[in-house]
């Protein structure tokens, strides 16, 4: 049930179907964007879940800087750190977002025959089925006959080129990050960091490491792990490395699917129109 409830509050979508190729990069969709597109895609969704038999709430889109900010190479802002430790509680507040909202109360009100057929409407089945594999090689699979892809079918116009590039565009930091994570560069940075952290009691490894030991020590001890943590880490520069061999070591992956990326970014900006017409009520 909790999958189900996340994807209902999560699952978003962006595109078109036709574009043309340009010399040029395309830029990519901007928050504002891409929130547009997101609820263009719920809408959508509600339209045909409805049309399917069920009830579906269209939610508002969440204010940014309400999620977690993410730090994968380490915690580098001190201020924020100071504030919100972690971001355990607004990871918190997501998950109680994700299990506490109009359509998650409806499903969990829906006999258990009923529940596996809005599983059904909404994800499809996997008798219909389209997969792409992604830079690092896994493979990810998405049926076409739910509602999720029929609303991503009539926002971007070709579900599955939507799907190729939406896809393989969102994964390429799993095939980055370990390269980076590998990199002696980043690791004699991170020795650098595990240094400065045990000289103030905490002795880690690495950043996931204390982020743990964060986690089990309480609010207010976590704000000050995690202070100490990104204190150490301007010191001894272990994210902003992490940042500069992501552009470095990273730079291939994305030559090799530049025309995907643009691809993805040409979909989004040609069905900018088609969201701003359903937002002002006249798709």
């Amino acid at each position: 049930m909790g999958l189900l409830v996340g994807a209902l509050l999560l699952a978003t979508g962006c595109g078109t179907a036709s574009g043309t190729r340009t010399a040029h990069p395309e830029q990519p969709a901007t928050l504002s964007d891409s929130d547009q597109l997101a609820q263009a895609q719920d809408v959508m969704t509600g339209e045909c879940m409805r049309a399917r038999g069920f009830d579906y709430t269209v939610m508002p889109r969440p204010a940014h800087g309400t999620d977690p900010l993410e730090f994968p190479y380490g915690l580098d802002d001190v201020a924020w750190a100071r504030a919100n430790g972690y971001g355990f509680a607004q990871r918190a507040a997501l998950g109680a977002a994700q299990h506490d909202n109009p359509n998650a109360r409806y499903v969990q009100r829906l006999t258990s025959g009923r529940r596996t057929a809005y599983v059904a409407a909404m994800f499809g089945s996997k008798s219909n089925q389209v997969s792409v594999t992604v830079p690092n090689g896994d493979v990810v699979v998405q049926n076409t006959d739910g509602c999720l892809a029929a609303a991503e079918r009539r926002l971007y116009g070709d579900f599955v080129r939507w799907f190729r590039d939406q896809t393989i565009a969102g994964n390429l930091e799993p095939a980055i990050e370990p390269k980076v994570f590998a990199d002696p560069r980043y690791l004699a940075a991170q020795r650098a960091w595990s240094a400065c952290v045990r000289t103030r009691g905490y002795p880690a490894a690495g950043p996931a490491d204390l982020e743990s030991q964060a986690a089990a020590a309480g609010p207010e001890a976590a704000r000050k792990i995690a202070t100490i943590d990104a204190t150490c880490d301007i010191r001894t520069k272990l994210a902003a490395t992490g940042r500069a061999l992501d552009i470095e070591l990273g730079a291939p992956v994305r030559a090799e699917y530049r025309s995907v990326i643009d691809d993805y970014a040409a979909l989004q900006r040609a069905a900018l129109p088609r969201a701003a017409a359903i937002a002002r009520g006249t798709p």
